[in-house]
């Protein structure tokens, strides 16, 4: 799980919105971290990810 968070969290940080949607899955299905994964679910849809919205 480390080398995914790994890579959302690259990819994330180049404005990937499907790297942000994922790293919002992985924090909320794995970190348990609500709050978290609806500001990158948030932030995602924001930018027009479709799944994100």
């Amino acid at each position: 799980m480390q080398k995914a968070w790994e890579c959302f969290s690259k990819r994330a940080e180049l404005d990937n919105l499907s790297a942000i949607y994922w790293k919002g899955v992985y924090v909320l299905d794995i970190e348990k971290n609500e709050k978290l994964a609806n500001q990158l679910f948030q932030d995602a849809a924001d930018r027009g990810h479709a799944k994100a919205q």
